[in-house]
């Protein structure tokens, strides 16, 4: 379980960091998805 714990921990941070990079990203694609709709308008 010692031995178990500290991997499961090190996964549980690269899915955090994943998830947050994937947010970070979608979240500049929409800003300027809604922007190039804004100067088009």
């Amino acid at each position: 379980m010692a031995r178990f714990f500290p991997h499961a921990v090190g996964t549980l941070l690269i899915t955090l960091a994943v998830a947050s990079t994937f947010v970070l990203v979608s979240e500049n694609t929409l800003m300027n998805q809604s922007a190039s709709v804004y100067h088009l308008r």
